[in-house]
């Protein structure tokens, strides 16, 4: 790729990820559910890039994606349970692999111990980000801005577990190959 090419590919990510950022913040967040699948092209046009992996048990993250209001156009394959096992079979194998030899900066996290302890994740993150710790961090309920994202109506209550473990609901739903997730 040649270093213009790099730089077109590098402004039309930016541009597209500064539409929601505000004014004053140093940091845009892409919580995409495709972005994990770009990281060789953000590690060759933005190696700053500082990704945050978090992951969760893949039962819960399949009813999560399964009952979220994604487009069946865009996100076809969060349709049937089997497509978002595979993807998110893939996801899992790709990653952690994919961040250690791209050499990009990262903090991995699970669901669960973040929701365990909201202050001493965000406090690693942000210090991987060089942000300085804010108690407004863990308090989302606080934020009175307009949130443009699914979650939506999640950010508005206190960090808590309600949906962890929420797959036992639709155990019916799983079979043997939701088994070593």
């Amino acid at each position: 790729m040649t270093e213009q090419d790099a730089k077109v590919l590098r402004k039309t990510y930016l541009d597209g990820a500064a539409f929601l950022r505000r004014a004053s913040a140093k940091w845009t967040l892409d919580k995409s559910l495709h972005s994990w699948r770009w990281l060789p092209l953000i590690a060759a046009v933005i190696p700053s890039t500082v990704v945050i992996a978090i992951t969760r048990n893949q039962r819960d993250s399949a009813i999560s994606t399964f009952l979220g209001n994604f487009h069946p156009k865009s996100f076809g394959w969060t349709g049937s349970m089997e497509s978002i096992r595979r993807v998110g079979s893939a996801h899992r194998s790709i990653v952690p692999m994919a961040l250690d030899r791209l050499g990009l900066a990262h903090e991995s996290i699970e669901y669960e111990g973040l929701v365990g302890d909201p202050a001493g994740f965000a406090s690693r993150c942000l210090a991987k980000m060089g942000l300085v710790m804010n108690d407004a961090t863990v308090a989302p309920e606080g934020n009175q801005r307009t949130v443009l994202t699914l979650s939506h109506e999640q950010v508005r209550r206190p960090i808590n577990r309600a949906s962890i473990d929420r797959w036992r609901n639709y155990e019916w739903a799983f079979d043997t190959r939701w088994d070593g997730f």
